[in-house]
């Protein structure tokens, strides 16, 4: 069972997170770059945040429960643990494309609300879904192998994956988002 310090803490999260600050950069510039469109569409506006906020949180999910198994010893840092991480990516899934159905049903009734131009209802759903579903995907291997990497390393994945995947959500789901927008809309 790992030691909880606040020097273990800083000194495993620490690089990780001043390594991550351009990539979290880099998710304004994308934004930037297609501010024209956004502005356009406030809706779009509105699902940014809580579009980027959702991945994290999902794919959050999947990494606390990983890595507390990797803790219990339920799960090992080995091939033999693919059916068992199947299933939890399963799961993820099911609950993404939910919540991601939810967000986009839900700014569109905003949007009409507010008296927005909107995109049609099945268009935004697709872009939100698609979007997220690319991103979560994408998310789920890049905790996988960050988990099984340092905790093999001796590190705490609790001290790593989590700041990976909130920062690199930022960066893939925008991404996402925009070139999903580009080929719908």
């Amino acid at each position: 069972m790992p030691v909880y310090t606040v020097r273990r803490i800083t000194r495993e999260s620490l690089p990780v997170l001043s390594s991550l600050i351009p990539f979290a950069i880099f998710a304004g510039v994308f934004l930037h770059a297609r501010l024209e469109i956004l502005t356009g569409l406030p809706v779009l506006l509105v699902l940014v945040p809580p579009f980027i906020d959702l991945i994290g949180d999902v794919t959050g999910v999947f990494s606390a429960r990983m890595t507390t198994a990797l803790h219990l010893g339920t799960i090992e840092p080995t091939a033999k643990s693919t059916l068992k991480i199947a299933k939890e990516v399963g799961l993820i899934y099911g609950a993404g494309i939910f919540v991601f159905s939810f967000l986009a049903a839900l700014a569109y009734g905003i949007a009409l609300a507010f008296g927005w131009s909107v995109l049609p209802l099945h268009e935004l759903v697709l872009i939100v879904v698609a979007a997220g579903a690319l991103s979560t995907g994408v998310l789920l291997v890049v905790a996988i192998v960050s988990a099984f990497g340092v905790f093999r390393y001796g590190w705490d994945p609790d001290n790593v994956v989590a700041p990976i995947l909130t920062t690199m959500g930022d960066f893939i789901g925008v991404g996402h988002f925009l070139i999903i927008l580009e080929l719908i809309a």
